[in-house]
């Protein structure tokens, strides 16, 4: 896997069009990661980890700032970010294909998500994380779309717009066998959306809510609960799949 490690490894990197392979930041790079004229990625782009820290681990931490490859447009694998506690922001302003999965997870400083080209992702999309805002607008085929967030996103305008734009198959996903297509969720029942249920997207009074997540609702019903065990059983589809190309290499 080429990992992005020094300035220099990034100039070096910008002066490709096509990444065969892997591609992505090494956990040992601290500041910004930017790389530019790189069209293709053929397999995954990784950034971070898979799994949150153990207790005990001496692994190291990233102190990657902010990602931008602002003329990718394709990755024939996943697309990673997760458990990178200085992510601040987030540029893939051409990206319009993504061969697997999209997972971006628990960055906690990353509040704003916007990916305004991509229109296709094979599999499914992840989004979990402290996100104020997230921007799909071309967004057009995908498996299924998890969203949680403890931040202040607008779960029911969110929903209203993607049910009416992007036609999901969930049927593709044989990993994880997600039951809804597309579901959002905050710690505030009223600021919910799961396409597979109306009712949800309705409040008692039959107006739609835009009520940003409620700090003080700390409960987590079996909505939430599903959206967590769907995701980890396609992130252990994952991890299998990445332990079999170590193996196989």
């Amino acid at each position: 896997m080429p990992d992005v490690v020094t300035k220099d490894d990034m100039e070096f990197y910008s002066t490709c069009t096509k990444i065969d392979g892997m591609f992505g930041p090494d956990h040992n790079l601290t500041g910004p990661f930017e790389v530019p004229n790189v069209k293709t990625i053929t397999s995954r782009f990784n950034a971070g980890y898979l799994m949150p820290k153990l207790k005990g681990s001496d692994r190291v931490d990233d102190g990657v700032t902010s990602i931008s490859m602002p003329d990718l447009e394709e990755v024939g694998g996943w697309v990673l970010m997760a458990y990178l506690d200085n992510l601040t922001s987030v540029s893939f302003p051409k990206l319009r294909s993504v061969g697997v999965d999209v997972a971006i997870i628990n960055n906690l400083e990353l509040k704003k998500l916007s990916l305004p080209a991509l229109e296709n992702v094979t599999k499914g999309i992840f989004l979990d994380g402290s996100f104020d805002e997230i921007h799909l607008p071309n967004l057009k085929h995908t498996a299924y779309l998890k969203v949680e967030s403890t931040g202040n996103i607008d779960c029911r305008a969110l929903g209203k717009t993607l049910s009416a734009q992007v036609t999901f198959h969930p049927e593709i996903d044989v990993v994880s066998k997600p039951k809804e297509a597309f579901t959002c969720w905050t710690r505030n029942e009223n600021n919910r959306y799961n396409s597979s249920d109306p009712a949800s997207t309705t409040s008692a009074n039959g107006t739609t809510s835009g009520n940003p997540a409620d700090p003080s609702d700390t409960s987590k019903p079996s909505g939430g609960v599903a959206v967590r065990a769907e995701y980890m059983t396609a992130l252990f589809g994952l991890i299998a799949v990445a332990a079999f190309e170590v193996l196989v290499m």
